[in-house]
Formats: C-alpha cells, structure tokens, sequence
C-alpha cells in the first residue's frame, strides 16, 4: 500500500504541470469568422447551418495553430515522405448571440 502511495504521489504532478501549452484567447464577438481567429491561426474548415432551429446560420469552424515548429518531415520505407503536423486545434461554434469553443 505505501509503494502505491508513494508512487501516485511522484507522478500525480507530473501530470498535472505537464500540459505547457497555453490556448490563445478567442473574442467572444465579431461581424465575420476571421474576427475570431486568433493571431497565428487559420481556419482549417468551416460549415454554416442552423444548428439551434432560430432561423439564422450558425457556423461551426476548426481553427489550427500555424507553427511552422511543430510539422516534421518524416522518411519511412512504405512512404518517401510523410508529414505530422502537431499543431493544436480549436473547434468553436458561433451562434447568432454565443460562442461554444471546444479545446483539445
């Protein structure tokens, strides 16, 4: 029982300060889609319809990160080439009168 204690104990804060990423700050009102893009990303898709049966078009859109740091270029043997992009990723849905952002 002690060793299990004692390892949830060493390894419960390295859980915990593990994710150093810090999401950027959406606006929480805008005339257009490209008013909610945070600097240094880019909508990957985007769709409208009305999601909330109100009337008016909804727009659900993927946001991602464009940090040239985070593609790699990697060489296998079934693929000359082939790209992993780790940039992070935002989906937000934008209402007529809110904004539900999904983080992952």
């Amino acid at each position: 029982m002690k060793n299990i204690i004692a390892f949830l104990l060493l390894t419960f804060p390295q859980i915990l300060f593990g994710q150093t990423d810090k999401y950027p700050i959406i606006k929480t009102s805008g005339k257009t889609v490209e008013a909610f893009i945070p600097k240094n990303w880019k909508i990957l898709q985007k769709t409208t319809g009305d999601l909330n049966k109100d009337n008016h078009n909804d727009i659900v859109a993927v946001l991602q990160e464009t940090d040239p740091g985070k593609i790699e270029l990697l060489k296998s043997e079934e693929v000359a080439y082939d790209t992993v992009d780790s940039n992070r990723r935002i989906l937000i849905v934008l209402f007529q009168d809110t904004i539900l952002i999904i983080m992952s």
